[in-house]
Order: C-alpha cells, then sequence, then structure tokens
C-alpha cells in the first residue's frame, strides 16, 4: 500500500476512535447527571427509564423508612425525662432516649423534603388531578380514619394509664398528615408560578439564611401559645405553625425535582464536608444545654443540621438505587398503616410491662417488637378487605 494512502487511512481510523470515545463519554456524563439531578434524558429512553424506576424504589423506601424510625424514637421517650403521655416508672434510660434521638434531628425534614421532590414529580408526569386525587386517598381518607380509630381510643388510653389521667391529644402522631395536606394543597395552588420563582439563580446563602428565619418565626409563634390552654386547641394551633416549620424542605425537595440550579448547588456540597460539619452541629446540639445562649441557637441548628444531612442521605438512595424486592415493596405499602397503629401499642405494651423486672434495654426492645408486631399483624387484616383498604389508602 502506498505510504500517503497508509497515512490517510491511519489519520481516519483515529479519527473516528477519538470522535467515539468523546462520545461514549459525554452520554455517560449526562447520564450520570441525570441520576444526579433526577430527571430523564431523551439521548438514552430505556436506560433513564430503568434509572427512573430505581430512584423510586429507593425513594419510597426511603420514605418509609424515615416513617418507621419514628417507633424506636417514641418508644425511647417512655424511658426519658421528657414529659410525654406516659413515661415508664420503673424503667430510665439516659443512653436509650438520646440514641433514638439522633435521627429526629433531621428525619421530619427530610421526609418532607422527599413528599416535595416526590409533588413535582407527579405533577409532572400524572397532572395536577391526579395528584390532588391521590392525596385525597391516601392522605385525608386515611387521616380522617385514624383520628377516629386511633387517635380517639389513643386518648382514652392515655386517661386510663396517666398518672394525672389527662385526656391525650387527638392530633397525636398523625400531626405529620395535616402538614402534608395543607402543604400539597398550597403547592398544588400555586405551582406553576412557584416553580418558575424557584428556578431563578438565588445564591445558596440566601436561601439557607431564609430557612433560617422562618424557624426563627416558628419558634416565636410555639411560645405565643399559651401553656394553659386546653391541650386540643394547643395540638391544632401548632398544626400551621409545623406546617410553616417544615415548608422550606418541602419546598426544596420540590425545587430539586424541578432542576432548581441553587438546590442542585446545595446538593453538590462534598459528602465528607456534610458528614463532618453535621457531626460537629449534633455535637453542640447534645451537649447544647451547658452552653450559653443555646435557647436563642436552637432554630438556627434546626436549619442546619437538616441541611447537611439531605444531601447525605437522599444522595444516597436516590443515586445507588434498589432493585423492586417483594421485602422492599412490603415496607413501603405498610409502613403508613404500621406507623398509624404503633402509638397507641408502645403506650399500651409501656404501661403493662412497665412492672417487670427487667433492664431499660429489654424493656426496650420489649416494647418496640410487640408494637411493631401488632401493628404488622393489623396491617395484614386491613389489606385483606376493599373498605378497610380504601379507609387507610393501602394498595390491593
Amino acid at each position: 500500500m502506498p505510504l500517503p494512502l497508509a497515512r490517510t487511512i491511519k489519520k481516519s481510523l483515529l479519527f473516528a476512535a477519538k470522535k467515539y470515545l468523546r462520545q461514549t463519554v459525554a452520554s455517560t456524563l449526562n447520564n450520570s447527571a441525570c441520576v444526579t439531578v433526577g430527571y430523564d434524558k431523551q439521548s438514552d429512553k430505556t436506560g433513564a427509564v430503568m434509572a427512573s424506576q430505581q430512584r423510586a424504589h429507593g425513594l419510597d423506601l426511603l420514605r418509609a423508612i424515615l416513617i418507621l424510625i419514628g417507633i424506636p424514637y417514641h418508644t425511647g421517650l417512655l424511658l426519658g425525662d421528657m414529659n410525654w403521655v406516659y413515661n415508664s416508672a420503673h424503667h430510665k434510660s439516659d443512653v436509650i432516649p438520646l440514641l433514638s434521638a439522633i435521627s429526629h434531628l433531621f428525619r421530619m425534614a427530610l421526609f418532607f423534603f422527599i413528599s416535595g421532590y416526590f409533588c413535582h414529580l407527579v405533577i409532572e408526569k400524572k397532572g395536577s388531578d391526579f395528584f390532588w386525587h391521590s392525596r385525597l386517598t391516601k392522605i385525608a381518607l386515611p387521616l380522617l380514619t385514624a383520628t377516629l380509630l386511633v387517635a380517639l381510643p389513643q386518648a382514652w388510653l392515655v386517661r386510663r394509664v396517666s398518672p394525672d389521667h389527662h385526656v391525650g391529644s387527638l392530633v397525636s402522631h398523625l400531626w405529620f398528615l395535616y402538614c402534608l395536606l395543607l402543604m400539597s394543597a398550597l403547592v398544588l395552588r400555586w405551582h406553576a408560578p412557584l416553580e418558575r420563582r424557584l428556578r431563578r439563580r438565588w445564591p445558596v446563602a440566601a436561601g439557607v439564611a431564609a430557612i433560617v428565619a422562618v424557624l426563627y418565626v416558628c419558634a416565636i409563634m410555639n411560645r405565643l401559645i399559651p401553656d394553659g390552654w386546653p391541650l386540643q386547641l394547643r395540638e391544632v394551633l401548632k398544626i400551621p405553625v409545623r406546617t410553616l416549620h417544615y415548608m422550606p424542605f418541602f419546598l426544596l425537595g420540590f425545587a430539586l425535582k424541578a432542576q432548581a440550579p441553587s438546590v442542585q448547588r446545595m446538593m453538590a456540597l462534598p459528602w465528607w464536608l456534610s458528614l463532618a460539619a453535621l457531626l460537629a452541629l449534633m455535637l453542640v446540639w447534645f451537649n447544647g444545654e451547658a452552653l450559653p445562649g443555646f435557647t436563642f441557637a436552637k432554630p438556627l441548628l434546626e436549619a442546619l443540621i437538616p441541611l447537611l444531612a439531605i444531601p447525605l442521605v437522599f444522595s444516597l438512595f436516590l443515586r445507588d438505587g434498589f432493585s423492586h424486592s417483594p421485602l422492599v415493596e412490603f415496607i413501603t405499602r405498610s409502613a403508613l398503616v404500621v406507623y398509624v397503629f404503633h402509638h397507641p401499642f408502645i403506650i399500651l405494651y409501656g404501661y403493662l410491662l412497665d412492672p417487670q423486672p427487667v433492664s431499660a434495654w429489654a424493656y426496650y426492645l420489649s416494647v418496640i417488637s410487640l408494637s411493631v408486631g401488632s401493628s404488622v399483624i393489623l396491617y395484614w387484616l386491613l389489606r385483606q378487605f376493599p373498605l378497610t383498604r380504601t379507609a387507610f389508602g393501602i394498595k390491593s
């Protein structure tokens, strides 16, 4: 072969190889970015759909886990010094309530963040009518059912087991469902202009400052509710305050799915920096009572701790993905019903097992096991009948 022709063919092959490599790397980076920020690319439709399905399973599982973590948290309150609906007279511990409370510093903020993310996802893919119908059937109706069949009997139970025989709250552990329903209604009403505003390039520092300001306002509003007012009235007045408290995190999740640049920058914070800052702030929180000015600093910590935890936990479940399995499906479908019923069971078993001469850890683990087991059995029974499935929002 003539030398010039051989050189020409060699250059052509090298050029084609380089072009192919550039396209391959660009496609890989695009798909990776798609998984990170949570939207699909048309260039690889099949891969995007598979990634979307993995993300849905992972985030559904995370949302269920965040709900169920409330069970060990509430059980830990039995053994602590906090004036809860029932406190054990024979079993006390400083370690158990502390360990149970660690996740509570960011659990609900992360839960509402995921709820906001799914809010935008459902409105975008299924439309506003479908979203509101799902809120009514999966939140409003189960909330009404749980109030009648769980909160009312629990109020009677608290009156029987509490030392001062006070009536239990009818809002109780169901408060987050009221907040979620209010947030969904507000966002649905103004989701189009809200999305346009969130997509603007806001400074991350300004967003953090706004969240901190909202939490300080909520702290002031909580103090304005007199302790001497009736319990039911105080609990109802706290619903809008709690809604305002967690609304910024709900909007952050909504904005992330809307591809808001500021939220994407916040989520890109290096994991090691987030973890180090998170551990430092949690250390301050749990030792804060001895620090001057801690009461004033609490709203600041309540804003910063979740903002550091959200990128860590959310990205873990978003990026890795989780394959569809019977166990994951069972956890995600049963989580809400198990959580709804666990609260009165914790009070009941905490009261019945209190006189038993066992260690604090044995008491704690026994109450959790019995409460979860009883709640799972009830979930299995309720899903057998169409009426109860509808009433509690259980998928058939």
